[in-house]
């Protein structure tokens, strides 16, 4: 019995060592392979991006120093208005903001006006300038709310040719920032930090036409041609606003002259716009024409900025 068990017990060994050295490199081989594509086990992989990739545009209000506003604007304090004025010398009779700012027409800043002057005063205009080739970068300042709502109206321009670009430290740029209330812009390019101020009230609409300015657009009904077109019928407008109807002196015309009057453009006033008897202020000289201001830009709003930065 023993020598029988003897006989056996050697083979059974050396067969046991030989399935476990077999069991064993099957193992290996499968823990070292790689993984198949529909494995459920979470794997990293680090890519070299190509060097042909173009770079990410920082997002709207991307993580980069705020830009400090530096736009003063600059415009000609007069305290005497010219006797036989020529279309070129039209004063413009403005206003002074709670901010210690110059405003002409409750929305167009001309600049910051003179220590300690408050009330208002009379200014020549300045020479108007566009942006260059149409390119304008901007910013939205961090604490403005419903920061949306610029998008939006910058989304209104797509059709005009004008390149929005976010903010990547240019010198020029537009800035919306909080005001407390109303929306006010430069008119034009003043350079630096240019900022535009957007009221907690301000919609799509009227921020738009705050950028309208910006690039060079005064209101209709101030345009130098404007008797052509309407009649401002003076004895219906409140004292206190009968400056916004003004004619603007010529120079002023750039952009907005590069097109007839447009009765539905988004910068003109609404028919009965600063009526003190709830009467019309405005009045179409042109038959079957209607004041009708648009909500977006009009197609015309659209054709003479092509026109003004001679854009495709």
């Amino acid at each position: 019995m023993a020598k029988s068990f003897g006989r056996w017990m050697l083979p059974a060994v050396i067969a046991i060592l030989i399935l476990t050295f077999f069991f064993w490199k099957k193992e290996s081989a499968i823990s070292s392979a790689p993984l198949a594509e529909d494995s459920n086990v979470e794997t990293k992989h680090t890519t070299t991006p190509s060097p042909s990739t173009p770079p990410t545009p920082p997002k709207i209000n991307a993580e980069l120093e705020p830009p400090a506003l530096s736009a003063t604007g600059s415009f000609e304090h007069s305290e005497i208005e010219p006797k036989n004025k020529k279309s070129s010398e039209i004063p413009l009779h403005y206003q002074v903001s709670p901010e210690g700012l110059a405003v002409v027409d409750g929305d167009i800043v001309l600049g910051e006006a003179g220590p300690g002057q408050i009330g208002a005063g009379i200014s020549r205009a300045s020479q108007l300038q566009l942006w260059p080739g149409g390119r304008i970068p901007f910013f939205i300042q961090g604490d403005l709310k419903n920061p949306e709502r610029v998008i939006t109206a910058l989304g209104l321009f797509v059709d005009s040719g004008l390149q929005f670009t976010p903010y990547r430290d240019e010198e020029d740029i537009l800035v919306f920032q909080t005001a407390e209330s109303g929306c006010k812009s430069y008119l034009g390019k003043v350079g630096g930090k240019q900022p535009i101020w957007i009221g907690p009230n301000c919609g799509v609409t009227e921020i738009a036409h705050e950028i309208m300015h910006a690039v060079g657009f005064i209101h209709e009904q101030n345009r130098s041609d404007r008797d052509k077109y309407v009649r401002v019928l003076w004895d219906n407008i409140m004292d206190s606003a009968k400056g916004n109807f003004e004619l603007f002196p010529a120079e002023l015309m750039t952009a907005s002259g590069t097109a007839p009057f447009d009765f539905e453009s988004i910068m003109i006033y609404q028919p009965s716009a600063f009526s003190r008897n709830n009467q019309t202020t405005l009045e179409p000289l042109l038959n079957g024409a209607v004041i009708s201001p648009s909500r977006n830009l009009s197609p015309s709003d659209q054709a003479r900025i092509r026109r003004a930065y001679q854009l495709p």
